[in-house]
This record gives C-alpha cells, sequence and structure tokens, in this order.
C-alpha cells in the first residue's frame, strides 16, 4: 500500500545546482477537512487527555503521540478496506499496529490522573466571584 499524500517534500535539482528550498509539510498545512485529518487529530486529543493533558506531556511525548495516532489513522483505513471485502496485506498492517502499540508502550498505555491541586489558568468565560456579587453587596462603610 502506497500512502498518497500529495507532494513529497524534496530538493529539485537542475543540471547539479538547487532549484528550490526544501519545503517540509507539517498537519497543519494539511485540509483539515479530510477524515484523514480528523481521525488523527481525534486520536491525539484522547490519547494526551490519557497521559493527562496537553499541558502534562513533554515536546517528545507529543511527537511520539502524534506518531502513534498518525498510524492508528493508517490501520483504520486498512481495516475499513479489508472489512469492506478488499484484499490487504496483512503483513504490512501487522508492521503498522506493531510499531503503534511500540510508541504507546513509550508514552505509557495506562490513563494518568490530573494533579488536582495544580492550579488552573482561570477561565476567560467565567468572571471572578467577587465580580459577579460585587452589584449585591453593601456600599463600604455601611
Amino acid at each position: 500500500m502506497t500512502i498518497d499524500a500529495g507532494e513529497t517534500p524534496v530538493r529539485q535539482r537542475t543540471a547539479g545546482r538547487r532549484t528550490s528550498k526544501l519545503k517540509l509539510l507539517a498537519l497543519e498545512d494539511i485540509d483539515r477537512r479530510t477524515a484523514a485529518f480528523r481521525k488523527t487529530n481525534e486520536l491525539i486529543s484522547a490519547v494526551s487527555q490519557d497521559l493527562g493533558g496537553e499541558d502534562q506531556i513533554s515536546a517528545s511525548q507529543r511527537q511520539l503521540v502524534q506518531r502513534g495516532a498518525v498510524l492508528g489513522a493508517v490501520a483504520e483505513h486498512i481495516e475499513t478496506q479489508w472489512l469492506a471485502g478488499a484484499e490487504i496485506d496483512v503483513s504490512e498492517y501487522c508492521t503498522i499496529i506493531n510499531c503503534q502499540r511500540r510508541i504507546f508502550e513509550c508514552v505509557g498505555l495506562s490513563r494518568r490522573c490530573r494533579d488536582a491541586m495544580a492550579p488552573r489558568p482561570p477561565s476567560p468565560a467565567i468572571a471572578p466571584l467577587g465580580d459577579l456579587l460585587a452589584d449585591r453587596l453593601p456600599p463600604d462603610g455601611v
């Protein structure tokens, strides 16, 4: 199976000279309306939450979570093809899910609790209680 991801980031050469710079694509460069992007994004969010939330994981864990989520989306695509009656490369499928399992073993397979005592940034949608009650409290000096 080949994964069609649009343009590949390559350098083009003409007569031994580079004609364009290498352009690497990131998830932010992808059309967010595709089912593959949405599924990958859902998996990234779910696994990040299992690890205690985005603010609790390191940059390297975030990279591993992204890699595992992309592999999960690819595995689901293969599974869907097989369930629809198409032939799949079972060896390739097993390689993908084994790689995903190893990635998730690195970051942890168990859910982690958030630290309930850790300070959280205030939500901008919720006004402080004092502001809400200010008009109901008697003025000072009464």
